[in-house]
C-alpha cells in the first residue's frame, strides 16, 4: 500500500516510521501458545463497573468512582455494532449528536452546537489530539483506526478543560488502542457491500523477546456515493489507505516505553456551493479533497523510588489537506509531562506541563475564500494540577483542579474545575460538578474573507436591480476565546450483576460565542454593479443549554444484553438583536440541535458461535437542515464456526430506502441522503 508524500516534511517523518520498524529484530516463528487477550465481552456488569478508565482524572481509576458523565464503549460493543467507522460507533453514546453528511463526512458533537465543523469537542487517539487547528474540529474522513485494535473508547460529556485544555468544552472522546501484547499473531479482514464497496485490513503482531511486543498493519477501503432526494448518485465516493505500527517494551517492573506511528492518504469528492455576482449566482460543482499525513508518537511511563508515577509523551505529525477552496500544509509538535503522587492517606495529586507548536502554510485557490497571512505559527503552553481529596474515606471525595493555559492568540486562559463524589455504599454514586472551559479561536477565525451568499436582483430578499453579496470577514479582528461555565449532577447505580443505570442533568452558560454582524452596504462596479455587504466577525453571542442524559444496561439472561439511552437537549440563544445576521446565526444554532434522541441495542447469543444483534435509533427533526425526524434499524448476524474465524452479515438503515441526517453547515450545499446498506465481513485470526 504505497502513499505519495507531497513534500520533504512528510518524507522525513515517514523515514522515522520506517526506521523504527526496521529496528525491530526479526521474529523467529514460534509454535508456543500465546495467552488470550483480555476479553471485555466476558465481564459482568459488576466487573465493567470496576473497569479501569483514565480520561476523567488522567489516572487509572474505577469506572464507578468517576465524578463525570462518562460512557465507555468496549471492543465487544464495537464488534457487535456492525459499524465500520468511529462516528458510527459513537452513535450509542447518550449526549452525542452524530449525523452523516455524505459518504465520508460527519457532524459529531456533544450537548449542542452541531455541524461538520463542530468546534467544542476534543478528540484524542492514545493521548494524541486529532482536532484541526484550521477550524478547531475533527476531519473524521482522515481518522480510520483499525476498529479491532481499539481496546475502548471513553467519552466524557461535559467540560474537561481543567485537565485536557482548549477545546475540551462540551466533551472529550478518548480512543485507546490495545497494547501490542494483545494483538499478537495474524489478523486478516475483508468485506464488501453496496455502501461499503470494499475494505480490507492486514495486521501482524510479534514479540522479539518477553519484554518487547509489536504490531504492524495496513488497511484500506472504498465507499460508494451518497444520493440526493430523488435517489440519484451525487458522485461523493471515497478511497482511503492507512498503515502503521506500535512497539511496546517493558524496561523493568515499573517502567514501560511505547513507540507508534501511522501514515494515511484519503481521496474524496463532495458537492459544494460557490457564489458569484454573475448569473446564475450560485453553482454546485463536485469538489475534490485529498488528505495525507504521518505521525510518530513516543511515551515513557516511569515509577519513581517513592512510588509516584510519571509519564512523558511526545509526538510529531505532518499533514496535508488539498481541496478546491483551500490547501493546507501543517506540522505539529507536542510535548506532555505529568506526575502522580499520593500525599498522605487523603490526597491523590496529579500535575503536569504541556507545550505545543503548530506551523501552517495555507493557500486559497478560489477568489471567494481568502485566509491571511499565508503562514502562521501557533503555540500553547500550559500547566495543570488536580487533587482528589478523601473528605470521608470510601464515602465522600472532593476533586479540585485548574489548568492555566497560554496561547499565542488570546493569551492566558484559566480553566478551573470542582467536583464532589458521594458513594454511600458500593452500589450507588452521586456526583456534582462546576467547571469552566474555553475554546481557542481557530486559524480560520483570524484573517479570513469568505463570500457565502448572493441574493439575486429582484428576488424576495433583494428587490433592488443589483445582486447583493454577503462577505464574512475577520480581517483586522482579534477574536476572543469562547467561554463556558457548566454545572452538572449525576447518579450512577450498579443494581446487582444484571442492571446498571446512569443519569446526568446539566445546565451550561456560554459567553463570547463567535458570531457576525452586518456592515454598511457598498456599491461595487467590477465585474458588474453589485452591493457588497461585509459581515465582520465578533464574539457577541451568548447561549444557555440544559439537558438530561440517561443510559441503562440490562442483562435479563446470560446470553441476552439490552442497552438503552435517551437524550433531551434544549438550547437558547437570544434573537432580539437589531442585527438581522446575528439573529439568523443564533437561530441557526438552535435549529441545528437535535432535541430528542433514543437508542436501543439488543445483543443476543442464539447458540454457541451464533449471534443476532439489533440496533434501533430515533432522532428528532433538525430544522436547520430540513431533516425530518427518523427512526432507523441496524441488524447483524454473526457466525463463528471456529475460534479463529468470524463471519458477519450486517444491514444498516433498514427501515428506509434512504434518509437525510445532516447538512453542510453554512456552505448551502445540496442536502445528501444515506442509503440503506448491506455488507458481509470476514475476519480471520491466527
Amino acid at each position: 500500500m504505497s502513499i505519495h508524500w507531497a513534500d520533504l516534511r512528510h518524507r522525513r517523518l515517514a523515514a522515522a516510521v520506517v526506521a523504527a520498524l526496521c529496528a525491530i529484530p526479526q521474529l523467529a516463528h514460534s509454535d508456543a501458545p500465546q495467552p488470550p487477550p483480555f476479553d471485555l465481552a466476558s465481564l459482568s456488569l459488576e466487573q465493567l463497573g470496576n473497569l479501569q478508565v483514565t480520561s476523567v482524572s488522567r489516572k487509572a481509576q474505577r469506572f464507578n468512582d468517576t465524578a463525570a458523565a462518562l460512557f465507555v464503549i468496549t471492543n465487544e460493543d464495537i464488534r457487535r455494532s456492525g459499524a465500520t467507522s468511529i462516528p458510527e460507533v459513537l452513535r450509542m453514546v447518550p449526549g452525542l449528536q452524530v449525523g452523516r453528511i455524505g459518504t465520508d463526512r460527519w457532524a459529531v458533537t456533544a450537548r449542542g452546537f452541531a455541524g461538520r465543523f463542530a468546534n467544542k469537542l476534543l478528540v484524542q487517539i492514545d493521548g494524541r489530539s486529532i482536532y484541526s487547528h484550521l477550524f478547531s474540529g475533527v476531519l473524521w474522513e482522515t481518522q480510520d483506526v483499525v476498529l479491532e485494535d481499539i481496546e475502548r473508547i471513553e467519552v466524557i460529556r461535559g467540560p474537561g478543560a481543567a485537565l485536557w485544555g482548549a477545546n475540551a468544552v462540551n466533551g472529550i472522546i478518548n480512543i485507546i488502542t490495545k497494547r501490542a501484547a494483545d494483538t499478537q499473531g495474524v489478523l486478516a479482514q475483508a468485506g464488501a457491500g453496496n455502501r461499503e464497496k470494499g475494505f480490507a485490513t492486514l495486521r501482524y503482531g510479534g514479540k522479539p523477546d518477553d519484554d518487547t511486543q509489536y504490531r504492524v498493519y495496513a488497511r484500506g477501503y472504498a465507499r460508494a456515493e451518497s444520493v440526493d432526494a430523488n435517489g440519484a448518485g451525487v458522485g461523493d465516493d471515497s478511497l482511503s489507505k492507512h498503515a502503521g505500527f506500535r512497539l511496546d517494551r517493558r524496561i523493568d517492573a515499573g517502567d514501560r516505553a511505547t513507540l507508534s506511528g501511522d501514515t494515511y492518504e484519503s481521496h474524496s469528492r463532495e458537492p459544494s456551493t460557490r457564489v458569484s455576482v454573475l448569473p446564475p449566482y450560485v453553482a454546485s460543482p463536485l469538489g475534490t479533497e485529498t488528505a495525507r499525513g504521518v505521525h510518530l508518537l513516543a511515551r515513557y511511563d516511569h515509577t519513581l523510588t517513592d512510588g509516584s508515577q510519571a509519564t512523558l509523551q511526545a509526538y510529531a505529525e505532518s499533514g496535508f489537506i488539498g481541496s478546491d477552496p483551500i490547501v493546507e500544509h501543517r506540522d505539529t509538535y507536542d510535548l506532555d509531562f505529568q506526575h502522580r503522587r499520593l500525599l498522605g492517606s487523603r490526597h491523590d495529586l496529579v500535575w503536569g506541563l504541556h507545550y505545543r507548536v503548530s506551523r501552517d502554510d495555507i493557500t486559497t485557490p478560489l477568489s471567494t475564500l481568502q485566509i491571511a497571512p499565508r503562514r502562521e505559527e501557533f503555540r500553547i503552553v500550559s500547566a495543570f494540577v488536580h487533587d482528589e481529596i478523601a473528605l470521608v474515606p470510601q464515602r465522600l471525595r472532593l476533586i479540585a483542579g485548574a489548568k492555566l493555559e497560554h496561547n499565542s492568540y488570546t493569551g492566558m486562559e484559566p480553566q478551573p474545575n470542582l467536583r464532589l463524589l458521594w458513594t454511600p455504599d458500593p452500589v450507588h454514586a452521586v456526583w456534582a460538578a462546576w467547571s469552566r472551559a474555553a475554546r481557542t479561536p481557530s486559524r480560520s477565525e483570524r484573517g479570513e474573507t469568505f463570500d457565502f451568499q448572493v441574493f439575486p436582483p429582484f428576488s424576495a430578499e433583494n428587490p433592488s436591480p443589483f445582486p447583493v453579496l454577503l462577505r464574512s470577514t475577520s480581517v483586522g479582528v482579534e477574536p476572543r476565546s469562547e467561554k463556558l461555565a457548566a454545572f452538572e449532577v449525576g447518579y450512577r447505580a450498579q443494581l446487582g450483576a444484571r442492571l446498571a443505570v446512569d443519569l446526568t442533568a446539566f445546565a451550561n452558560h456560554y459567553t463570547d460565542l463567535h458570531s457576525s454582524t452586518l456592515g454598511p452596504a457598498q456599491l461595487v462596479f467590477d465585474p458588474v454593479p453589485y452591493f457588497l455587504v461585509p459581515a465582520p466577525s465578533d464574539n457577541s453571542l451568548s447561549a444557555h443549554t440544559r439537558g438530561f442524559e440517561a443510559s441503562l444496561d440490562w442483562r435479563p439472561l446470560d446470553r441476552w444484553r439490552l442497552q438503552a439511552s435517551y437524550t433531551l437537549l434544549h438550547i437558547s440563544l437570544p434573537t432580539t438583536s437589531s442585527d438581522a445576521l446575528r439573529n439568523a446565526l443564533a437561530q441557526a444554532e438552535m435549529d441545528h440541535t437535535v432535541r430528542n434522541q433514543l437508542s436501543l441495542r439488543s445483543l443476543f447469543d442464539l447458540a454457541p458461535g451464533h449471534q443476532f444483534d439489533l440496533w434501533l435509533r430515533h432522532v428528532s427533526r433538525i430544522a436547520f437542515s430540513d431533516v425530518p425526524a427518523y427512526t432507523t434499524l441496524d441488524a447483524r448476524y454473526g457466525w463463528r464456526p471456529t475460534k479463529n474465524f468470524d463471519l458477519s452479515l450486517v444491514g444498516q438503515d433498514l427501515l428506509h430506502e434512504r434518509h437525510g441526517e445532516d447538512n453542510q453547515d453554512f456552505t448551502f450545499a445540496p442536502p445528501l441522503q444515506v442509503r440503506r446498506g448491506v455488507y458481509l465481513r470476514a475476519t480471520w485470526k491466527y
